[in-house]
């Protein structure tokens, strides 16, 4: 059972780390809070 959640977890990151990119290239590097 943990296989598909590490998988997904693993899509999730990607997806969140492209965004995350994607914003930067926008708005430049301080665009981006961590809470």
């Amino acid at each position: 059972m943990d296989a598909p959640v590490k998988a997904l977890n693993t899509e999730k990151a990607k997806a969140l780390q492209a965004a995350l990119s994607q914003i930067e290239k926008q708005f430049g590097k301080g665009s981006i809070m961590r809470l």
